[in-house]
C-alpha cells in the first residue's frame, strides 16, 4: 500500500486494519465485497429513471430489518407493503450463502430470555416456534445450536488464554457484587426497567464505576471495554451507565439456567422465523424510499425499484419507518425528528472460507482477542456450531463512529483486508500467517455503516413516537432510543403496529 493512503488513513481507526499490507501480491482465493452503499447512492442517479404510479396500500413498513419484519409479522393477515433496499433481509442479522454453507454477517448469537422480559416479544418467539418456557426461563427449541460451555469462549491477553473475558480479580468480585441489586431492575426490553434506574442514562459508564470506588485496573479496563464494544460499539468512557450494567444485568445470573444460541447463520435464523409466516409478495427486497410526504390525508411514498431501474409511487394511510434513522433528513421532505443524541458504530464482518481439509487448529465459539491493539475483536469458529458443510472463520472489527464516512475507502482495499484479518487470526493462533492464507478457499466482507447505536448518556428513552408529526406516520428499530439487542428490536416493531391502533 501506498505511504500517501497511509498518511490519509493516519488521523482514522482504520489505520490499524491496513497497517503493513501489501497490495501488489496476489493471493489463490476470491474476495467478495458486501456493501449497501453503492445501492444508497442511486438516489443520484435516478433522476433518469421512469416514474410509474404503483397501488394504494394502507400500510407501508420501510426497512427490512428485525424491527420492520417484526411489525409485518402482526400485519401479516392485512394489507401492507415492505420495501427493503439490500438484496436480502435481515439488516445487521444478515448472512451469507457459499454453496451449502451459510454462515452470519452480523449479529450472531442470543441467550436464553429470563421471564423477566417483556411478555409481548417473549410471545411473538413463541408463536415462531423458537424458545418454550421452561420454570422461571424461556430456553430455545432448537438446542443443536446450542454451545457447549467448554468450547464457549477462549480469550486471548497478554500471551495467555483464558475462558473468559472479565479476569478473576478481587475489582471483577466487586464489579459484580455491584451489579447483583440491577438483575432484578433492568430488563429488555430496557423501557420496562425501574423507573429509578433511568437516571443512569444521564452519565457515562466510567464515571458510575468511579463514583462505586471500583479500582479500574488495566486488565479489568480491557475487559469491561471489550463487553461493550461487542454489544454497543464502544467502551466505558462513551456508553451510559444504564447501558453499562445492562449488559450484564440482562443476562441471567450466575448459576442460574444460561444457555448461548448461535446457529450458523446467526441471528439470522429470527429473520427466516418471520419470512417463514409472511406472504412473499408483500417483502420487496432491492426497494429503496427515498421520500415520504403528507398529501391529501395520505402518505406519497417515492421507492425506487433497484433492479428495474425505474421509481415506482405508491400511497399508504400510515407509515411505519424501521429503516435507518440518519437517513430520514433525505427522506422526510417535512419537520425532521431529533436525532442529536443518535451515533452509530461503523462495522466489518470478514468471513473466511476454509479448504476442505485443512488443518488450521480449532478454535472456541468466541476467539476473543484482548491484546490486539486495533479494531479487530476477535473471530467464531464455525466448528463449534451444527457444521453443514465448509469450515469458516468470522472476523468482527469495530471501528470509531467518527470513521463511518470513510469505511467506503476501507472497501477499494479488499485484498488488504483479507490478509489483515488472516494475520490476526494467525497470531491468535501462533500460526505463520501463510499456512493459513494457503489454506482459504474465499473470503467475504460486508461493511456496516451504521451497524448499532450507541448507547451514549441520553440516547436510551428518547423514542421519536413520543413528539413524531403525523399520527400515522410511526418509528421503529433499535436507533430510536433502544439498546441494540434483538428483543428490543422485535419490541419495537410491535409497538409501532400498536401505535397505530391495530389489535
Amino acid at each position: 500500500m501506498k505511504r500517501r493512503y497511509f498518511l490519509q488513513l493516519s488521523s482514522t481507526a482504520l489505520l490499524g486494519v491496513l497497517a503493513g499490507c501489501d497490495s501488489k501480491e496476489e493471493y489463490p482465493f476470491e474476495i467478495e465485497v458486501r456493501s449497501d452503499d453503492k445501492v444508497g447512492h442511486l438516489v443520484y442517479q435516478s433522476k433518469s429513471f421512469p416514474k410509474e404510479e404503483a397501488e394504494k396500500v394502507k400500510t407501508i413498513i420501510v426497512g427490512g430489518g428485525v424491527a420492520g419484519l417484526a411489525s409485518a409479522y402482526q400485519l401479516r393477515e392485512k394489507d401492507f407493503l415492505l420495501f427493503e433496499l439490500s438484496d436480502r433481509f435481515g439488516g445487521s442479522s444478515s448472512s451469507q450463502n457459499h454453496g451449502n454453507t451459510v454462515f452470519a454477517q452480523g449479529a450472531h448469537y442470543d441467550m436464553t430470555y429470563p421471564e423477566k422480559f417483556g411478555k409481548e416479544v417473549l410471545q411473538v418467539l413463541e408463536e415462531l416456534n423458537v424458545i418454550e418456557k421452561k420454570g422461571a426461563f424461556y430456553e430455545f427449541k432448537e438446542k443443536e445450536y446450542l454451545i457447549s460451555e467448554s468450547f464457549l469462549t477462549n480469550t486471548k491477553y497478554k500471551g495467555e488464554y483464558y475462558d473468559q473475558v472479565l479476569l478473576p480479580s478481587a475489582e471483577t468480585t466487586k464489579f459484580y457484587e455491584l451489579l447483583q441489586p440491577y438483575y432484578s431492575k433492568i430488563t429488555l426490553p430496557s423501557r420496562l426497567s425501574a423507573a429509578e434506574t433511568k437516571s443512569l442514562n444521564d452519565i457515562n459508564f466510567k464515571t458510575w464505576l468511579i463514583e462505586q470506588r471500583i479500582n479500574l485496573t488495566e486488565q479489568l479496563v480491557r475487559g469491561l471495554n471489550y463487553h461493550l464494544i461487542d454489544d454497543f460499539g464502544a467502551g466505558i468512557e462513551k456508553v451510559s451507565a444504564f447501558a453499562g450494567i445492562a449488559y450484564y444485568a440482562v443476562r441471567p445470573e450466575f448459576g442460574e439456567c444460561c444457555a448461548t444460541f448461535s446457529p450458523p447463520e446467526g441471528n439470522y435464523y429470527f429473520i427466516n422465523k418471520f419470512l417463514k409466516q409472511l406472504p412473499a409478495e408483500k417483502l420487496k427486497d432491492n426497494h429503496l424510499v427515498t421520500s415520504i410526504q403528507k398529501k391529501e390525508g395520505q402518505f406519497e411514498v417515492s421507492v425506487i425499484d433497484v433492479k428495474a431501474k425505474k421509481i415506482k409511487i405508491f400511497y399508504a394511510d400510515e407509515v411505519i419507518y424501521a429503516g435507518q434513522k440518519h437517513a430520514l433528513k433525505y427522506i422526510l421532505k417535512e419537520k425532521q425528528p431529533s436525532l442529536k443524541h443518535l451515533e452509530q458504530a461503523p462495522w466489518m464482518v470478514v468471513n473466511i472460507v476454509l479448504k476442505k481439509d485443512n488443518t488450521i487448529p480449532f478454535g472456541a465459539w468466541q476467539n476473543e482477542d484482548l491484546s490486539n491493539e486495533t479494531e479487530f475483536m476477535g473471530f467464531v469458529d464455525s466448528t463449534t456450531q451444527t457444521l453443514k458443510e465448509d469450515r469458516v472463520l468470522t472476523a468482527y472489527y469495530c471501528f470509531s463512529s467518527a470513521d463511518k464516512h470513510k469505511l467506503t475507502k476501507v472497501a477499494q482495499y479488499p485484498k488488504e483486508i483479507a490478509l489483515q484479518t488472516s494475520r490476526n487470526i494467525s497470531s491468535f493462533f501462533n500460526l505463520k500467517e501463510e499456512d493459513l492464507i494457503s489454506q482459504i478457499e474465499k473470503v467475504y466482507i460486508n461493511l456496516m455503516g451504521h451497524a448499532m447505536p450507541i448507547p451514549i448518556p441520553h440516547y436510551l428513552f428518547k423514542d421519536m413516537n413520543d413528539n413524531r408529526e403525523h399520527e400515522k406516520l410511526v418509528y421503529a428499530g433499535v436507533d430510536n432510543g433502544r439498546l441494540p439487542f434483538l428483543t428490543e428490536a422485535i419490541d419495537s416493531g410491535l409497538k409501532a403496529v400498536e401505535l397505530l391502533g391495530h389489535k
